[in-house]
């Protein structure tokens, strides 16, 4: 079996060989701290997910595989694990409170492979400009997208964009960057930020940008 998209963690059997694994559904999560998925590869909790000791067990038995994870959690414990047992991750969804800029720190350290991160800021969550700072500084060779999603008007102005893709610029070795940005208001709503969006875009830093806007109605 390759894929299973399950909303019932009590229908999966203790040994089993798969390597995509999406669960939308709270029943039975925590039969999965006593499963071992040794080829798991992509693992989503897009809406519920479980208590941090099951998922922190899961992550511990089979995380080594795991390309791709997806939660809607700012755990420092689940996201410490991530860190610590999910070497070759890829892709990851999840949140960063803004007190644990060290807990994304650990990620981008121990996380060599990682290539892509989705995450959101609203109050409570690590700030834009501390985001892009971090990932300037820590994240591994292969990393190249950011997907950030903003339900406010953004903070960054066009000093922070400098500062980020002038560091971006000076990586050993430089990939150029896919920044996707997704709110109810654009980066372009802050004048002088699309001034040096174009600018590395012409220089090559920048592969990618795009403004993803909201409706709420």
């Amino acid at each position: 079996m390759s894929k299973l998209y399950i909303n019932n963690p009590q229908l999966v059997s203790t040994s089993i060989t798969l390597s995509s694994y999406i669960i939308d559904c709270f029943v039975g999560f925590n039969k999965l701290q006593y499963i071992t998925f040794s080829q798991l590869q992509i693992l989503k909790f897009p809406y519920e997910y479980p208590e941090d000791d099951v998922l922190i067990k899961l992550l511990e038995n089979s995380g080594k595989n795991l390309k791709e994870f997806y939660i809607n959690s700012s755990s420092n414990l689940i996201l410490l694990t991530v860190a610590e047992f999910c070497p070759n991750l890829k892709s990851l969804y999840a949140l960063f409170n803004y007190d644990k800029i060290e807990t994304l720190k650990a990620i981008l350290n121990n996380c060599q492979q990682l290539e892509s991160i989705e995450t959101r800021y609203y109050f409570s969550l690590l700030s834009e400009r501390e985001l892009l700072g971090t990932l300037a500084k820590y994240s591994p060779k292969d990393f190249y997208r950011l997907k950030l999603t903003n339900y406010s008007d953004s903070h960054l102005v066009p000093g922070d964009l400098e500062e980020f893709f002038t560091n971006w610029k000076n990586r050993v070795p430089q990939r150029p960057f896919s920044f996707i940005y997704k709110g109810l208001f654009g980066l372009e709503n802050r004048e002088g930020n699309m001034r040096v969006i174009e600018k590395y875009k012409k220089l090559g830093i920048i592969k990618k940008f795009e403004t993803i806007l909201i409706t709420l109605y």
